[in-house]
């Protein structure tokens, strides 16, 4: 046997030894204290059937069980190494907590099975006697977890490998009886409903049916991260022909009966009956659509991977408390983020290292509008709401006039049948025209009651516009002179731009709070409603995100949007 045969259990066994010491870093003993050995033996299962799995049909079995030992044992000695220094430093009364926060010696009871009250400090050499009670040693009850991680490897091995020859087993005597096992169906499926799967850990936990004492609100915390990753994942499972084999009726039960689940779910958790009885118009809404989606077999997978999604998100935050509801709200705008950046990185192609700070301008331009020196300003606040509602309502009328005095011409300047490409004389001429009309439509309405129309226009509305529109036309700003840039060039402009802004809405002081940031901004409130608490503002934050998504794949499909991604590659 080379060495080269056992370059696999080396580099299964360091990944895995480098993920034992994250979890004891981020302090899974110390806040998971009943789950922390059963998750560290699961990641070691998982290595060796992992490990197996790749050595499938390459190696002998004898050369399998090997390289998962030399991984076990890799991996057995990590934590040992790191558990060995923290015991030694912990015996002699240091602080662990100043180099790692989450690292106390509650985490080494929990490793090694020995009581916290046992793992006092050892008093000098010199001052021991016959009565002194000494320091239980934790080391032997860590070295048994390292041989019980070491098993755990071997048995995830052994475990696929007799999987696998089942298999074989199986694909054997379906091939010879002409029967499938239908296993592919089944991990389909089983994709389809994974955020399914991880809502129901919330909810069993949530009535009592699993005890896990402290854990509980951890866990619920982690399976709502599964269930978010787990949506992400059953978005691209859908098949287009998969409702083909059922009829009609079984069709529009499958579809039904989720939604009569999630209106049940709600109707459990929601305190008013106004909202108890949107609950349940919106369910009613939902099947009647249901029933006409049913006849279309071809959209029926997708149609029950949306119901899913949807209804997991809107009934998950009933479930959990204020606290999760919180750190998914961070998640859901960090996820914003992450869309609006594959459209610049993702879709056009440019690496746009300074993305973060169009956020930022966004963030702030929001946060300027909802603080209190505007909104106790009614008139400032009723000109910009109409200013921005006359903008939108002429610039695209003038584009779309533009655009079509332009076309018009065309056909007789064409040459050879091909479609002439947009000067920027016309889009100059249409930006000019676009200000000059707006600020004449202003003039013009001033003093009218259009323009008192607005003094109590949402505050929510006009900043949530305005802050999109800065982003914007700070993206612009940006791009028309970096776009012809490649490259290292372009990741390095675009870096010192977002430098650049970073440390401008630090210093500003005055104007933007320093590192404090703008205080005492209003809570969003549309028709009466008021996003006060994180529950509300998780479901703000979910249609951002269900909003931004649409837009972005509209970009995508648009007939338009490949040719303007190859054209800011070029």
């Amino acid at each position: 046997m080379s060495l080269n045969t056992l370059r696999s259990g080396v580099t299964f066994g360091l990944i895995a030894g480098g993920l034992i010491l994250f979890l004891l870093v981020i302090g899974v003993p110390e806040y998971l204290p009943d789950l922390a050995r059963p998750i560290l033996l699961l990641l070691l299962l998982v290595t060796g059937a992992a490990l197996a799995r790749g050595q499938e049909g390459k190696s002998s079995l004898a050369v399998v069980l090997v390289n998962t030992l030399i991984a076990g044992l890799i991996a057995a000695v990590m934590m040992l190494l790191f558990m060995g220094a923290i015991n030694h430093f912990q015996a002699q009364g240091a602080n662990i907590k100043q180099v790692f926060d989450s690292v106390t010696l509650r985490s080494t009871s929990v490793l090694a099975g020995v009581p916290v009250a046992e793992l006092f400090p050892n008093p000098p050499s010199e001052q021991i006697t016959e009565a002194t009670v000494l320091r239980t040693d934790p080391m032997p009850g860590l070295a048994m977890l390292g041989a019980w991680l070491v098993a755990a490897a071997l048995v995830g091995a052994a475990l696929y490998v007799g999987a696998a020859r089942i298999r074989l087993v199986e694909r054997v005597r379906a091939w010879r009886t002409g029967v499938t096992t239908g296993r592919e169906e089944l991990v389909h499926w089983l994709a389809v409903a994974l955020p399914l799967i991880a809502f129901g850990f919330i909810l069993v936990t949530e009535w009592g049916v699993i005890g896990l004492g402290a854990s509980e609100q951890v866990l619920q915390l982690i399976a709502s991260f599964l269930m978010v990753g787990a949506a992400l994942f059953a978005v691209r499972a859908p098949q287009a022909g998969a409702g083909e084999r059922l009829g009609y009726a079984m069709r529009a039960a499958i579809l039904i009966v989720p939604v009569v689940l999630f209106i049940a779910l709600a109707w459990a958790k929601l305190q008013t009956d106004t909202a108890r009885a949107l609950a349940v118009v919106v369910g009613v809404l939902a099947a009647v659509f249901f029933l006409q989606i049913a006849r279309n077999p071809r959209v029926f997978e997708r149609a029950l991977t949306l119901t899913i999604l949807v209804g997991v998100l809107v009934v998950s935050p009933l479930y959990l408390d204020q606290y999760q509801n919180q750190v998914l709200g961070l998640v859901g705008i960090h996820i914003l983020l992450g869309l609006g950046l594959n459209v610049v990185v993702g879709y056009a192609g440019l690496l746009d290292l300074g993305y973060a700070a169009f956020f930022a301008i966004g963030a702030y331009a929001y946060a300027f509008l909802s603080a209190p020196r505007f909104t106790g300003n009614v008139e400032m606040r009723a000109s910009l709401s109409a200013s921005t509602v006359t903008a939108l309502v002429v610039v695209p009328l003038v584009v779309i006039v533009g655009v079509t005095l332009w076309r018009r011409r065309q056909p007789a300047r064409a040459q050879g049948g091909s479609p002439a490409r947009y000067p920027r004389a016309l889009s100059v001429a249409i930006l000019v025209a676009s200000v000059v009309i707006t600020l004449l439509a202003l003039r013009l309405l001033d003093g009218t009651a259009f323009m008192e129309s607005f003094q109590d226009f949402p505050v929510f509305v006009i900043g949530l516009v305005v802050a999109m529109m800065a982003a914007g036309i700070s993206g612009m700003l940006l791009g028309f002179p970096v776009l012809r840039l490649r490259g290292d060039y372009l990741a390095i402009v675009t870096l010192g731009f977002g430098e650049i802004v970073r440390l401008l809405l630090t210093n500003l002081r005055d104007f933007t709070g320093g590192p404090q940031g703008v205080l005492l901004i209003a809570s969003p409130a549309l028709l009466n409603v008021e996003f006060a608490n994180p529950q509300a503002m998780l479901y703000l934050i979910v249609l951002g995100c269900m909003f931004v998504a649409f837009f972005s794949t509209r970009i995508k499909d648009f007939a338009a949007g490949p040719r303007v991604g190859r054209d800011a590659r070029r």
